[in-house]
Parts: C-alpha cells; sequence; structure tokens
C-alpha cells in the first residue's frame, strides 16, 4: 500500500511526499489520457462537422452567385434604353446583336438561354432553346407557368426527346418615361447536363467530385463514366446512395440541399470531399498524446528523487514560518535554509507576506477615501461592509434611511446571486433614493470558490436626464421626418384631386363656350389651375430632390426638338407682353446628345418663365453652343438673357436659396414658391453642370450654364410611323369602360372626357362596388383610381389579376405621381399609368396606346 495507518510503524515526511505525488501523477495521467481521447474524438468529429458545413455553406452561396449575378445582368438589360429602343422599332436583328454583345462581356454568367413575350406572345428569342430541344410551343408553356416578376422559378419541361429542369426568371422591361410594360424578359437556366455549373462549383469549393441531383435523379454530374479511381465510391454515387461519413474513411460525402432565394428546393448537391486533413489531425492527436504520457511520467520520477534528498525538517521550518507570518499578520526575517529551493521559497515569502500588506493597507484607504460609493456582500447577499462614500450614500434622507437601504438590497439582491456564480456585472443602474448609480460587480475568487463580491457605483442621475432628453429629441425629430413624408404625399393628393375638377372643367368649358367674354374667365381660371399645379410640382420636385428620391434618366434625343419646343411655347408669351424672344442655336440641326431630356426642359422652362415673368419690355435671348472638353466629352452651354427687372447685390448670394425670391414684394407682385432657381441649381448639379448669374438691378439678368453631355453621331433613321386618329372617331364602335374614382367630381371629369371619344363609362364608387360589377359585367378597358376607401387602387387591381383572372386592361389614375407608386401599380398588373389632374391631352394619348396595344382585334 502506498499509505498506511499503522502509528507503530510512522513513515518520514519525505516518503509520503515522495508518495502522495506519485499517486497525483498517476491520476493526472490517467486523467489525461481519458481528457485527451474525448478531445481528440470530439475535436476530429467537430472538424469533419464544420467541414462538411463549410462545403455546404460554400456551395450554396456560389449557387446563389451565379443566380444572383445573372439576376443583376437580367435587371441592367430590362432597363437598358438601347433594348427598349430595339424592341419599339421591332428590329430583332439588333437585339441579337445586343445580346451577343452582353455575352461576350460576361460569358461565364450568361444564361442557357433567352426569349422576350410581348402582348402574351413570343416576341423574340436567342435560338438556343432549340439546342436543349425546346421548342417554341413549350416556350409559350413556359410563360404560363411564371406567375410574378423578379423571382426565380424551378420548372420541370417535357419534351420530344427529354424531360428537362429548368431554372426560369421573368423580370418586365418598363419604359422610364410613362411607365409601360413594353415587353417581358425570360432567362433560363437547364439544370440537365449542366457540366460547366458543376465543374465551377467543384473547382471553386475544392472537393473531389459532384453531382447534381433533381428528386434523387442525377441531371449532371463531374464524375466521368470511364473514371475508376475509387470504385466503391463511383458506383455509390452513380446509385445515388449515401455513404455513411466516417473519419477513418478516405473521403467524405455530403447530400446538400440547395435553396433559391432561401425557398427549399428539389435540387440537390451530392459532393464527395478528400478526408486527408482529418487523418492527419487524428495522426498528430496520437502522437502528441504520446509524448505527453512520456514527458509526465518522466517528470514523475525526476520528482521523487529530488524530493527524497531534501529534509524534512527544512520543510518543517518553512511551513512554520508561513503559519506565523499568516496568523499574526506580521512578517519577520526569514532565518534560510541549508536547501537553497527552501531558502528561495522563504525569501520569496518573505516578500510576498510584505507586500500583500501593503496592498491591504493601500486597498484600506482606496477603500476608504473613494468618492464612489463601495460595498462588499457575502456570497448570500449579505452585507460585510461599505465604505464612507456608500454610507454617505444612504444617509442623505435621514428620516427614510432604512426604507432606502432595504429597497435597494431588494434590487440589487438577484444581482448578487449571479455574481456569486463567478459572473461579472457591468452597467447595473440601480438607484439609491432620488440618485441613479451604475453599478460593477465582481466576485472577490479564493481557492474555493466565490468568497465575496464587491461592488463599485457612479452617480450617472445627470447621465441618465441628458440621455431621456437626447432620447426625447430623437423621437421627435423622427415624428417630425414621418410627418413631413405623409403631408407631403397627403398634400400632392389633395391638391391635385380639386385641380383635376378645376382644369378639367376649364378645359370642357373652353369646348363649348364660344362667347369670347367667358372665354378670357374660363382662360383665366385655366391657367390659374396649371399655375398652382406648377407650385406643387416645383414643391414636390424640390423635396424628392432633398430626400436623393429624383432620378436622372439619360438617354438620346434629337436637340432641334428642345429649341422648337422653347420657340412654341414662349414665343406666345412674349408676343402677348410685346417682348422680342430671341433664339440662338450653334449646333447642327441634326445634332444628338445624351442626357435627361425631361430635366433639361424643366430646367430651361424654369429659366424661361421667369425671365418672361419678369421682363416688362425689352427683349429676352437663349443661346445654345456646344465646345469639346476632350476626345470624349462635350460642354453644352446655355445663356438666358432678359432685359428684366434684375436683381440687386445682395440679394444675389441667396437667390439660389430655398423659398427666397429677391425682395418680399416679389412674391405679392409676381407669386410663386422661391423654388423655381433652388430646383434648377440642383437639377444642373445631379446633371454633372454648373451654373452661374450675372444681374444688374433694373436692367437684366444673364444666367449661364454649363452641362456635360455625350454627343452621338448623326445618322439618319427613318422614325417610327405615328397613328393619328381622328380625336372625335378615335374608336370604330362604343368601348365600355368602369370607372373607379371615389370623388365625385373626379368621376364627373373623367367622365366627360371619356364621352367624348364615344366611350360607354359606368362609375364605381369604390373598390369593392368595382369588384361586384367585374364579376357582373364584362368591360373593356378600367380606369382605376389608387387611393379609396376600404380596397385602394393597387389592392383591387392585384384582386382583379390574380383572383379574378381577368385580362382586361387597366389604366391607374394616381395623386401623387411618385415613382413608387407607378412600379406598384405595374406590379400589381396595371397597363398604364397616368398622373392627376388628369388633362384631356394626356387622356388621348392614354386611349390612343389602349387602340394601338391593348384593344383585342374584331
Amino acid at each position: 500500500m502506498i499509505f498506511t495507518t499503522d502509528r507503530n510503524n510512522p513513515r518520514s515526511m519525505a516518503s509520503l511526499t515522495v508518495r502522495l505525488i506519485f499517486l497525483v501523477f498517476t491520476v493526472l495521467v490517467v486523467l489525461l489520457l481519458g481528457f485527451s481521447f474525448q478531445y481528440s474524438a470530439t475535436a476530429v468529429n467537430q472538424e469533419i462537422e464544420r467541414n462538411l458545413t463549410q462545403t455546404s455553406t460554400l456551395l450554396q452561396s456560389l449557387f446563389d452567385y451565379k443566380l444572383g449575378t445573372m439576376t443583376t445582368h437580367q435587371n441592367s438589360q430590362a432597363k437598358s434604353v438601347t433594348l427598349q429602343e430595339f424592341i419599339e422599332k421591332n428590329e430583332q436583328a439588333q437585339i441579337d446583336d445586343y445580346f451577343f454583345s452582353v455575352e461576350k462581356a460576361d460569358l461565364k454568367n450568361t444564361p442557357d438561354f433567352r426569349f422576350i413575350t410581348r402582348d402574351n406572345k413570343l416576341y423574340w428569342d436567342d435560338g438556343n432553346a432549340l439546342f436543349f430541344g425546346i421548342e417554341s410551343e413549350k416556350l409559350k408553356q413556359l410563360t404560363t407557368e411564371v406567375a410574378y416578376n423578379n423571382n426565380w422559378h424551378f420548372t420541370p419541361l417535357g419534351t420530344e426527346d427529354d424531360h428537362k429542369h429548368l431554372l426560369i426568371r421573368r423580370m418586365p422591361i418598363i419604359k422610364a418615361y410613362n411607365g409601360e410594360v413594353l415587353a417581358r424578359f425570360y432567362i433560363v437556366v437547364v439544370l440537365d447536363n449542366n457540366f460547366s455549373m458543376v465543374e465551377s462549383l467543384k473547382s471553386v469549393s475544392n472537393t473531389q467530385d459532384i453531382v447534381l441531383l433533381v428528386d434523387g435523379e442525377r441531371v449532371a454530374s463531374t464524375i466521368m463514366p470511364t473514371q475508376q479511381s475509387d470504385s466503391d465510391t463511383n458506383k455509390s454515387i452513380q446509385a445515388h446512395t449515401v455513404i455513411p461519413t466516417d473519419e477513418h474513411s478516405d473521403y467524405l460525402f455530403n447530400n446538400i440541399g440547395l435553396k433559391i432565394d432561401g425557398i427549399e428546393t428539389p435540387i440537390s448537391l451530392y459532393v464527395l470531399q478528400d478526408n486527408a486533413s482529418i487523418l492527419l489531425l487524428e495522426d498528430n492527436y496520437k502522437l502528441g498524446l504520446f509524448f505527453s504520457i512520456l514527458s509526465i511520467l518522466a517528470t514523475a520520477l525526476l520528482a521523487r528523487v529530488l524530493i527524497q534528498k531534501r529534509l524534512t525538517g527544512e520543510l518543517a521550518a518553512l511551513v512554520a514560518y508561513t503559519q506565523i507570518a499568516r496568523d499574526q499578520r506580521k512578517v519577520s526575517p526569514f532565518k534560510g535554509s541549508i536547501v537553497s529551493e527552501f531558502d528561495h521559497i522563504g525569501h520569496t515569502l518573505e516578500n510576498t507576506f510584505e507586500e500583500l500588506i501593503e496592498k491591504e493597507q493601500l486597498f484600506q484607504d482606496l477603500f476608504n477615501f473613494a468618492l464612489s460609493p463601495i460595498i462588499v456582500w457575502d456570497s448570500k447577499a449579505k452585507i460585510i461592509r461599505m465604505n464612507p462614500a456608500a454610507e454617505k450614500a444612504f444617509q442623505e434622507n435621514d428620516i427614510h434611511i432604512e426604507r432606502v437601504f432595504q429597497t435597494f438590497q431588494q434590487r440589487i439582491v438577484n444581482h448578487i446571486d449571479k455574481v456569486a456564480t463567478g459572473e461579472v456585472l457591468t452597467g447595473v443602474n440601480i438607484p439609491i433614493s432620488n440618485k441613479v448609480y451604475r453599478w460593477n460587480l465582481s466576485p472577490i475568487l479564493l481557492e474555493n470558490g466565490v468568497h465575496s463580491i464587491i461592488g463599485q457605483g457612479l452617480d450617472i442621475t445627470s447621465l441618465i436626464d441628458a440621455e431621456k432628453q437626447s432620447n426625447y429629441a430623437r423621437l421627435e425629430a423622427e415624428k417630425a421626418v414621418t410627418a413631413r413624408a405623409e403631408f407631403m404625399a397627403r398634400m400632392s393628393h389633395e391638391i391635385r384631386t380639386p385641380l383635376n375638377g378645376i382644369l378639367g372643367i376649364s378645359q370642357l368649358l373652353k369646348k363649348s363656350t364660344h362667347e369670347e367674354n367667358q372665354l378670357e374667365k374660363i382662360d383665366v381660371l385655366h391657367k390659374s389651375g396649371e399655375h398652382l399645379l406648377a407650385v406643387l410640382n416645383d414643391i414636390l420636385d424640390f423635396s424628392k430632390i432633398e430626400q436623393g428620391k429624383l432620378s436622372i434618366t439619360k438617354k438620346v434625343f434629337q436637340f432641334s426638338t428642345v429649341v422648337s419646343s422653347i420657340e412654341r411655347i414662349y414665343s406666345p408669351l412674349c408676343d402677348e407682353k410685346q417682348i422680342e424672344l430671341v433664339v440662338e442655336n450653334q449646333l447642327p440641326s441634326d445634332a444628338r446628345i445624351s442626357t435627361d431630356q425631361v430635366r433639361l426642359n424643366q430646367i430651361l422652362f424654369n429659366l424661361l418663365s421667369n425671365a418672361v415673368k419678369f421682363t416688362h419690355a425689352g427683349s429676352i435671348s437663349v443661346r445654345f453652343s456646344l465646345q469639346k472638353v476632350n476626345e470624349n466629352d462635350h460642354c453644352l452651354t446655355i445663356v438666358v438673357e432678359d432685359t428684366g427687372v434684375g436683381i440687386s447685390k445682395q440679394n444675389l448670394e441667396s437667390i439660389f436659396e430655398p423659398f427666397v425670391q429677391s425682395e418680399s414684394t416679389i412674391t405679392r407682385e409676381y407669386g410663386g414658391s422661391g423654388l423655381g432657381l433652388s430646383i434648377v441649381k440642383l437639377l444642373v448639379e445631379m446633371l454633372g453642370g454648373d451654373i452661374q448669374i450675372e444681374s444688374t438691378e433694373y436692367q437684366g439678368t444673364t444666367i449661364r450654364l454649363n452641362l456635360m453631355v455625350d454627343i452621338e453621331s448623326t445618322e439618319s433613321g427613318s422614325s417610327l410611323p405615328g397613328i393619328e386618329a381622328n380625336k372625335g372617331q378615335l374608336f370604330d364602335e362604343p368601348i365600355s369602360v368602369l370607372l373607379v374614382e371615389d370623388n365625385k367630381t373626379n368621376a364627373f371629369i373623367a367622365k366627360a372626357f371619356c364621352e367624348k371619344y364615344g366611350l360607354t363609362v359606368d362609375w364605381a364608387k369604390d373598390g369593392l362596388e368595382a369588384l361586384e360589377k367585374l364579376k357582373q359585367q364584362q368591360y373593356q378597358l378600367i380606369l382605376m383610381d389608387n387611393q379609396m376607401p376600404g380596397l385602394g387602387g393597387i389592392e383591387v387591381t392585384s384582386i382583379i389579376r390574380n383572383e379574378l383572372k381577368l385580362n382586361t386592361a387597366i389604366f391607374a389614375c394616381t395623386a401623387d405621381g411618385f415613382e413608387s407608386t407607378k412600379l406598384a401599380f405595374v406590379d400589381a398588373g396595371a397597363n398604364y399609368v397616368m398622373v392627376k389632374p388628369i388633362k384631356e391631352a394626356a387622356l388621348y394619348d392614354a386611349l390612343l396606346y389602349y387602340k394601338t396595344h391593348l384593344q383585342p382585334s374584331s
């Protein structure tokens, strides 16, 4: 036996110590063996699991990246103005060239085939579908199986030769300037025999082989039929059976289910991975364990030899010294030892005890003189001691000291219990009386566990108050932003609705009134409404620019159209005021430039409207010139000069500020929102240009614009033939129209306009009534309002398409004019979007679009 209880045969301390150490080392060796084995097995299994999980995540990410890249390309191509022009001009050869150039740019991320439908008919395909045995009729079948835009769809397709598994995505091609759905663009990925996909996944994921499965059926694989490197593995994969993963095998097998847009699919990958790293890790663990055991045994034998050479008396003297120092809390000089190790330990203990007593004194001083309250609890949450700052905090309320103390203890006891388990808590806010303290609680650990808990509090009362004020200010600011956005949308709708009535009635009266006196009054009414609409549009445009929601869309156009529109619009206005209008265009008559034509017109109309407004005599001149900056860039310079009232020097600096006019009397005399020049400056900057203004009061103003534009070649092309129709005889037979409008005035105006063109109008006052009418009667056209009680226009449109399954043409009529509303209507199924107030010309254009694109052929 190692130890004995026979007091008649005592053993020496050295012998007992050596045997005890040997026993401890034996236990440690056994525990080390057990822990090492458990750790090794766990580590290997975790490495296998990590490897499989990492491979699964990587392959899913690669699959998502490939689909995402094709999605990005499709979205970009659908928005391409070039593609839209080719479709509108029916130039299918140009469409082929366009997609050929796109494929050359990124061949790896090109879909297997593409096709475009228009008016629910196959319009164009790239011809690659035939390579996979898919005829045109099958393409038409595919369009009926894709119900929603923007998402990838998995669909099987049976052909005469085989059964295909496809990934397909649809994207509408929408005209940017009027919201019309021009066509629908489809891209398709064929999974069957898609060797390039599985090979790319294999190469990037560093796997041995990959098999692509659909519902357990192999559709593509990197395993060659003649590959015999591992016959069992090859047979298992080819037979679609799963070999259990074993850390002792040469390969790891993993069956990975793929998701599309986070949705489970029948598509999966069967992956074969090299297991060499796992086997190497296991061998390293075994080798390390072997050397660890040898080291422990050698250390145990060495310890036994050293300890037996030391004297029991020296060890006893050292123990006695430590006991005296501990019990008396007093350090006496160590007398030394003949054993150097014991002598070193003794002197070390002497220094340690001295430092410990000094630290205890230092801690006591810090504890007593700290300005923050410090409290020490035992493990049962009973207070052992507290410093003077803590006592002062509890004694601030002399009347209710006991109640304050009890309340504090009740609030902090749960936190003390947590710290008693070994946790460290920081940032615990608990008040004492009327002050809030942030407490940091930490356990004081001894050998047998948590001995006590110490906590220090920091007075954060002022910080809490400041934080409350900051949160309140943030909430108020968020409320203000939300209220502003809601106000702008509500203001747009509420102002445009009565404006629709004013402008509509005035247009109707112009057509039906022939008395000059009455026509003059009606013209004043109409111009006043147009002026109010212009002010509203300025405010909304400025709001969009501030929020970054106003987009720039550049396209190629004939610059002479801009010049002619200026002459056509502003010549009558200048003639009326007896002002001379001089337009000087130094660009070639056939010059074609690329910029945002809508915003360019808006800038010019703002500047010329101001010039006409503030000029009472003399002339207004507009000059256009073009300078070549470098090989690829050109600068379009526009100079607008007038002989009007001018601007004083002190007001020039603030003339571009929003809601600012040169004088307070300007608003009273000329009207306006003060946003015109501010919007002009912001639009010029968005177009990459600059603006300068020079003015002399009572003499006139000169404004110079410099805009960077692209010049396109002036190839003469035949314009698309337009359809001119007699407005009174737009349709050969009456068209039945369902008008969905909750406002009686708007309904009256729309009905009157429609009846001019021979349309038969049935009025529904809200969305629910419209749905009931559609269930009972068929209509050829639906005019749909947006904001209505109960069901909104977008929701009603979605119900008509998805629940009633009607293909009736739907023209949306919205009053807010926001791009998001237009896109929402188109996504819901609308064919055309108009912005209120609806003018007769805009309605005619919409009806003409219906006749040429949507009206069923008789």
